[in-house]
């Protein structure tokens, strides 16, 4: 295809090539032409000269009669004439192709010359007349003759290329034309699909509201099935499209005084009634004379945009709320800029006003704890490094007032596309109160909540701190005291736990007097305190410390006007490096005060290694009594219980013994501590009671008497305390058959003064089986003689601590008469333990005591024996003579 470039290329490479050749041709011809012209000249001159010199004298006749020239002159003459008068001036004479020419003036002066000289100059108005001998060959000769033909020639040949460039152009404006034509129609169709196809609404509408033209979009937009259905129904856009006319006119008014409007946003009715609302874009089309012909413009359904639009502002407005409502502070760190953004919360949660802090990280970093900024630094750097996800820091920033207040620094990294960070963003909660909190917990966690001491896990700790420091350091020595107020259970059952704890609080204030500063004192529970002793000299620093403490607790102590009077048995336990952890030496401790308090209490014992053997021993008798249990290596024994007036057996007491297998018979006062302290009592206690009814039942058919044989059965303290205890005895009388009114349980004075109430209440469901009830060891408790007619019981035991000696003791001796008094006038029997000489017998009769039970009588016995002792009809004055005597 022929283009208009490709077409002026050519014709201008052809006017190129044109021009070229005449250049070439002009410079050629003149080169041949000039040297035959000067040839031919020099000739003329030659010739001229001569005949000028013999005409000479003849010029002057005929100059008056020019027609005796010859044709030469003439041929000359009727060219230069012609050309002369046509070209008057002197500078038209340049134009003559002649190099000498000949001038004849009007007054007969002849010049001769080249074109160019001065005689050139003296040309005048009138004709010249120039003479040769020789025909003007210089003079439009043949050789210029055929220069101005090849001169035709290239004229020709350049307006044939300007024609046939001409006629190109004429064809190629043809085409264009064509082409335009073709191209607009293509445009036309473009643009008419454009318009149909459109998502946008595309209107043009009068400026009085009516629509000229729309598209399918914006039929759609406004509810309508076509763009013809749209304008014939609305016919007036203010009044049936708008919602809110103002905003119509407001629309108009912009799009007149602006010629354009831009993002124009209203609601309008679609034709269902419904509202959406619409983003338009708008110009004026002008005529001429700038009159308003119509509008024209887009329209865009932006319904979905403005509920969004809504609900991210109410999320805005929720969410400035909640920032509003929190208590946390906000802050946003652009890394670029290094400039932070800080709430108004966040400021004041420093103390500050939104004016008085500003955008740089400084303001929140120099606020730091010299002894968290370390910390904060390496956390923000973690984070920014991606060693961790998210920013986390507990810190402590100076408020206003000069406290420092913790705060809880949260936040994340903002990376961009390459993973560069530019962005952090966070929030900070006042954590003072949960920091107090915390710190509190942990000391209630290390303290104890009484006496605010140390407890048993801060004392373990420190105490395996000291076993570790000692085996580093061989000049490091330290002790640890266990100590264990004596009898402080009577002080709580007598005054109240309340009186109690206060006097704990007291003993722990007068005793951290007697520690030095470093050492740790601790309150295990209970009336239980340990004292670790940190780098002592020698072990006298831990036993004069340890005297010092049972010094301190001899003065007596003022609660609620009493004076109360306290007592300690102390273990102590010198630093060895044979200990690993602090469970065993804190174990050993507590053996050694143990051992004290079985030397008597009030007193301290150092540990030595044969007391933890000892310790080791009962744990493998305890081991054994669970076997004994199951094995039934237990045995029942039978001390009679006799009348002091006629010698006559009233009945037994059943005392168990341990037939160990390799051991043999073990005593009660060694097994029977241990059980009560495991819990074993109470199975065995059950056992006891069983076997005991069912072999006074047997002795009862095999021996009957009138009043039948009783058997008394010993109740610990922790068997008392089941609730199940009369549902138990009950069960036991059925399996056995025995009756309920041979069967005394012996309780101790210390059980049922435990807890009164309960012990009267527990005695009566007893007593109403039918059982009789004794209270064992009376005297050697703390109780209340005004608690003792409260109780349901059959009799009371004196104890043999009384009996003792009581032939040279005046005083035990007054204590047996006012019990024996008291139990006369309360209805009760009176049976004195431990009888063993006739001198307490005869004291025994002379306070008319009504029975005894002791060595004096009889021995405990096994079955056998017993039932060969009732043989004898249960008369043991025999026996009694015998031992008397």
């Amino acid at each position: 295809m022929i283009t208009p470039k490709k077409t002026l290329l050519v014709g201008i490479t052809f006017l190129g090539l044109l021009g070229t050749l005449y250049t070439a041709s002009s410079t050629i011809l003149k080169r041949h032409v000039g040297d035959a012209e000067a040839q031919s000249t020099r000739q003329s001159i030659k010739g001229v000269l001569s005949v000028f010199a013999q005409a000479q004298a003849d010029v002057s006749d005929r100059f008056a009669d020019s027609s005796s020239w010859d044709d030469t002159y003439t041929f000359i003459e009727d060219g230069n004439l012609n050309y002369v008068k046509l070209n008057p001036l002197p500078e038209a004479l340049a134009n003559l192709k002649i190099d000498l020419v000949l001038l004849v003036k009007p007054l007969g002066q002849t010049v001769l010359g080249t074109r160019g000289d001065v005689l050139l100059t003296d040309i005048d108005s009138q004709p010249l007349l120039l003479r040769v001998d020789t025909p003007r060959e210089i003079y439009q000769g043949k050789k210029s003759l055929s220069y101005h033909r090849i001169s035709l020639l290239v004229i020709g040949l350049v307006g044939g290329g300007v024609m046939l460039l001409f006629v190109q152009r004429l064809a190629l404006f043809l085409l264009k034309s064509r082409g335009a034509e073709a191209a607009l129609r293509q445009l036309e169709k473009k643009y008419h699909s454009i318009f149909e196809n459109a998502v946008t609404g595309i209107f043009q509408t009068t400026p009085d509201g009516r629509y000229l033209s729309a598209n399918p979009a914006l039929a759609q937009i406004y509810g309508y099935e076509s763009p013809e259905e749209l304008i014939t129904a609305l016919t007036n856009i203010e009044h049936q499209l708008y919602v809110d006319r103002n905003c119509r006119k407001e629309f108009v008014t912009v799009l007149q005084q602006q010629d354009a409007i831009t993002k124009f946003e209203s609601q309008v009715y679609r034709k269902d009634g419904s509202v959406i609302w619409i983003l338009e874009t708008a110009r004026v089309v002008r005529d001429r004379d700038h009159q308003v012909l119509y509008y024209e413009g887009f329209v865009s359904d932006i319904t979905d945009t403005k509920l969004i639009e809504a609900a991210l502002r109410e999320s805005e407005e929720r969410y400035a709320l909640a920032i509003q409502g929190t208590h946390d502070g906000l802050w946003d760190w652009n890394l670029e800029l290094n400039r932070i953004f800080f709430s108004s919360r966040w400021k004041s949660m420093l103390g500050y006003e939104d004016s008085e802090i500003a955008n740089s990280p400084y303001e929140w970093l120099d606020r730091i704890h010299l002894e968290d900024a370390l910390k904060v630094n390496q956390e923000i750097a973690a984070c920014m490094e991606e060693v961790t996800t998210q920013f986390e820091s507990e810190h402590r920033l100076l408020h206003r007032d000069g406290r420092y207040l913790w705060m809880l620094s949260r936040g994340f990294i903002v990376r961009d596309a390459e993973g560069k960070a530019y962005r952090m963003v966070g929030s900070q909660t006042d954590i003072t109160e949960r920091k107090r909190a915390e710190e509190q917990l942990l000391h209630d966690a290390l303290h104890d909540s009484l006496t605010g001491l140390a407890n048993r896990v801060l004392f373990m700790d420190r105490l395996g701190h000291a076993i570790q420091l000692s085996k580093r350091h061989e000049n490091y020595f330290f002790a640890v005291l266990f100590i264990d107020l004596d009898r402080f259970k009577v002080i709580n059952d007598s005054l109240g736990h309340m009186v109690g704890d206060h006097l704990l609080v007291i003993i722990a204030e007068r005793l951290s007097q007697c520690l030095r500063v470093g050492d740790t004192f601790a309150r295990l529970g209970g009336d239980e305190f340990v004292i670790l002793l940190d780098d002592i000299r020698n072990d006298e620093d831990a036993t004069e410390i340890a005297e010092r403490v049972q010094q301190a607790l001899k003065h007596p102590f003022q609660l609620n006007g009493q004076e109360i009077f306290v007592t300690a048995s102390t273990g102590i336990i010198l630093s060895t490096t044979r200990y690993e952890r602090p469970e065993d030496l804190l174990r050993d401790a507590d053996t050694a005060m143990y051992r004290a308090k079985a030397l008597g209490r009030d007193r301290q014992q150092v540990f030595d290694p044969s007391m933890h053997d000892h310790a080791v021993a009962l744990l493998h008798m305890e081991n054994d009594m669970r076997r004994a249990l199951q094995n039934q290596e237990f045995r029942l024994y039978y001390q009679p219980i006799v009348s002091i007036r006629n010698n006559r057996i009233n009945g037994f007491e059943a005392l168990v013994r341990w037939q160990h297998p390799k051991r043999g018979l073990i005593a009660p006062s060694e097994f029977i501590p241990i059980a009560e302290e495991t819990g074993l009592i109470i199975p065995l206690g059950w056992w006891v009671m069983r076997e005991a009814c069912r072999q006074m039942r047997e002795w009862q058919i095999q021996f009957p008497m009138n009043p039948p044989l009783t058997i008394s059965v010993n109740v610990s303290s922790r068997q008392f305390a089941q609730p199940d205890l009369v549902d138990q005895v009950q069960q036991i009388l059925q399996e056995t058959g025995f009756s309920a009114q041979c069967l005394k349980l012996e309780i101790t004075e210390s059980t049922v003064m435990e807890n009164a109430d309960a012990a009267v209440a527990m005695l009566h469901k007893l007593r109403d089986l039918g059982i009789h009830l004794s209270i064992d060891d009376f005297g050697t408790g703390y109780s209340s003689l005004g608690y003792l007619h409260r109780f349901p019981v059959d009799t009371l035991k004196i104890d043999r601590s009384f009996i003792t000696n009581v032939e040279d003791d005046h005083e035990k001796m007054e204590i047996i008469r006012t019990v024996v008094t008291l139990a006369w006038n309360l209805g009760l029997d009176v049976v004195a333990e431990g009888v063993e000489t006739k001198r307490q017998l005869a004291q025994l009769k002379a306070l008319k005591c009504d029975n005894g039970q002791g060595y004096i009588f009889s021995r405990p016995m096994d079955q056998a024996a017993a039932a060969a002792l009732l043989s004898e009809k249960r008369n043991l004055t025999s026996c009694v003579a015998k031992t008397l005597s």
